[in-house]
């Protein structure tokens, strides 16, 4: 069941980035951001109550740590994505999007001194190879600025 969920969790991101860009010809990223995360919210509250989930008993630092995760990763983190996706288009930040996988690596090794085999690096570099590939359609309307902002929110992102 997990690889199916991770395929539709897949899909259904693909559907969410061209929803986004297609709303950012109406709204700005702090809009878009807003509404996103008050569905966000209202479907997981609306979760809570229709499986009764039990409220967690965390920890005060606990708490402190979720805060600033959810602020850096669901706020600020989207916005800067937003930001890229609206200035460089899905094409492009499918693209810089990439650099997710090796960001990762490179910080399971700072943090958890995790070593990564040769295998992975070239799977990695094989699936960032063909979504360069076939997501490569570089916009005619872009101008540097907008490129060099757009790819610098999507790598901040």
């Amino acid at each position: 069941m997990g690889d199916l969920y991770a395929l539709l969790t897949a899909v259904c991101w693909s559907f969410a980035v061209i929803l986004f860009e297609l709303s950012s010809k109406e709204l700005n990223p702090l809009q878009m951001n807003i509404i996103k995360n008050s569905i966000g919210v209202m479907g997981f509250i609306v979760t809570i109550f229709i499986l009764n989930i039990p409220y967690p008993d965390f920890s005060s630092s606990n708490l402190i740590i979720l805060l600033i995760s959810g602020i850096t990763g669901v706020g600020i983190a989207d916005l800067f994505f937003l930001d890229s996706l609206k200035k460089i288009g899905s094409s492009f930040s499918a693209i810089v999007a990439t650099l997710y996988a090796p960001s990762v690596f490179i910080i399971a090794y700072i943090f958890f001194n995790e070593i990564t085999t040769l295998n992975v690096y070239l799977g990695t570099f094989l699936i960032l190879g063909g979504i360069v590939v076939s997501t490569y359609n570089f916009p005619k309307q872009i101008t540097s600025s907008q490129l060099f902002t757009g790819v610098l929110f999507g790598v901040l992102a």
